[in-house]
């Protein structure tokens, strides 16, 4: 396929697109988590959870970029998406544990 896009001059983007390609089920489980805490009316804490990702992406692309260039940006992008993933399932487990409180 690379050779379709320019050859040699893309050979870099190869182990990129690798690096990418095996975090990719992270995305994947993020959505339907986000969308639990939408249906129980709760999405105010996305932006919260979004920013503190962000914020996260936005230093280490400072810190690493400069040493490991684009391949420090392709791990960072799938820690962030660990972040999002992590902070959303906490997210939804408290509201589900608060949720299951006020029905008793």
């Amino acid at each position: 396929m690379i050779k379709y896009l320019g050859g040699s001059d893309f050979v870099q983007s190869i182990l990129v697109l690798r690096i990418l390609m095996i975090g990719l089920f992270i995305y994947y489980l993020t959505q339907p988590v986000a969308w639990l805490i939408v249906t129980l009316g709760k999405q105010k804490y996305l932006p919260v959870i979004y920013l503190i990702s962000a914020v996260f992406n936005l230093i280490m692309n400072y810190v690493f970029i400069q040493k490991f260039s684009f391949y420090a940006s392709a791990v960072i992008t799938h820690l962030s998406e660990f972040i999002i993933l992590i902070l959303l399932i906490i997210t939804a487990l408290h509201i589900l544990k608060d949720d299951s409180k006020e029905i008793i």
